[in-house]
Formats: structure tokens, C-alpha cells, sequence
């Protein structure tokens, strides 16, 4: 991760203007990433100030162990569809989903359906139900919207993002 060319946009729901920007001024990635497997992958990044204004506001992180269940509503952010409602895939259907393309591990969970998903531009974008981030985009099909995203699952990485973060 190259923190020098990392920022943050927040405020706003277009991607080149509006709201404010910040530089990164510290991170760390999971130190078991796989650039292949895209397994672990998350990583924690502290701003230089804060992200906090009128219009922008901090949601909590799923609790240790935490398993979205398959069904389950859910709101993706990104660059693509600003906010996309989906639901969970339960997991069986998931790993069939890309059985042919990549392995998916407990620390991944799958939302969205074909012509309703995320692609490359969304990464790093957070999965949410209600108050509470449940996931990352992390990969999927070269397709985009021809399957289901799948998504870092915050709950099983959580503890590595306390130790990482303090949060």
C-alpha cells in the first residue's frame, strides 16, 4: 500500500469534487494478504484529521465472528452505484458462484446478484447493514455485474482490525 498516493473524499457522493479530502498518514495491511487469492485482505488507514462533518458519519464494525447470514439486507458505497441494496449470499452459494475463478474463505462474504454488484472502481468500499460495517469490497468477476461481489467479512478479521487500529 502506497500511503503517499493514498486519500480519502468524504461529504460528498461525486467522485472527483465536493466534500474534502484527506491524506493518509499511517497504515498497515493484514500481513497474511494474498495478492492472489485476495485472501485477508484488509487493511487499516489513519487520516490526517478527521473525516467527521454535517454530512459524512462513522458507522460501527461487526462484533468478533461476526457471519452475515445469507438474506440478509445490506448497502453497498462506491464510486459506480453511490448506494446499491443488495442482500447476502450464504456461503455455499458463494463459493459455487466462483468455484471456477477463486476460493472463498471465511474471511469473505458474498452480496448482490447479476446486473446488481460492485466493481473495480468500488474497492475498499464498505458493506453495511443498518449502522453497522459488515464488509469490504474486496473482489469478483472481471464481469462486474454478471455475479455477486465478494467482500472482506469485517466480523471474521476483527480482532486483527482492533489490534491494527485500537478500534
Amino acid at each position: 500500500m502506497s500511503l503517499s498516493l493514498t486519500s480519502f473524499r468524504a461529504g460528498t457522493s461525486t467522485r472527483g469534487s465536493g466534500g474534502f479530502v484527506r491524506s493518509a498518514s499511517s497504515g498497515y495491511m493484514h500481513a497474511s494478504y494474498n495478492e492472489n487469492t485476495v485472501d485477508y485482505d484488509v487493511a487499516v488507514v489513519q487520516v490526517s484529521g478527521s473525516l467527521l462533518v454535517s454530512n459524512a458519519r462513522a458507522v460501527g464494525l461487526a462484533s468478533d465472528n461476526y457471519d452475515p447470514p445469507g438474506g440478509l439486507g445490506v448497502t453497498v458505497t462506491g464510486w459506480g452505484a453511490t448506494l446499491l441494496k443488495v442482500d447476502i449470499l450464504d456461503r455455499n452459494t458463494c463459493r459455487n458462484t466462483f468455484a471456477n475463478i477463486n476460493t472463498v474463505t471465511d474471511r469473505m462474504v458474498c452480496a448482490g446478484q447479476a446486473g446488481k454488484s460492485v466493481c473495480s472502481g468500488d474497492s475498499g468500499g464498505p458493506l453495511v447493514s443498518g449502522s453497522t460495517q459488515v464488509g469490504i469490497v474486496s473482489w469478483g468477476s472481471s464481469r462486474c455485474e454478471a455475479t455477486p461481489g465478494v467482500f472482506s467479512n469485517v466480523g471474521n478479521l476483527r480482532s486483527w482490525i482492533r489490534s491494527a487500529s485500537g478500534v
